[in-house]
């Protein structure tokens, strides 16, 4: 019982500032090497495994974009921009 009650007083509670939708489909590529891709989250799925530093996930969206290029894709891309130096 004490061993229990030891592992629990270590946990803590961590906050994300990420979209939970796309924060949940990083978890996802992390754990299951898949992740859901479309139109409304590949840019921001790039953004945070950027910011993460997942190489993986941005070529998974890289080659998703490759499949599914479109005007629409290139003008969200417009404003693109990495955190890393």
């Amino acid at each position: 019982r004490q061993s229990e009650h030891s592992a629990y007083e270590r946990m803590s509670e961590v906050t994300v500032d990420d979209e939970p939708e796309v924060f949940l489909e990083m978890i996802r590529f992390v754990y299951l090497n898949t992740c859901h891709v479309d139109h409304s989250n590949v840019k921001a799925l790039i953004q945070m495994a950027d910011k993460y530093g997942i190489e993986d996930i941005v070529t998974h969206c890289l080659q998703w974009m490759q499949d599914n290029f479109t005007a629409l894709l290139f003008y969200q891309f417009l404003s693109f921009e990495l955190t890393s130096p």
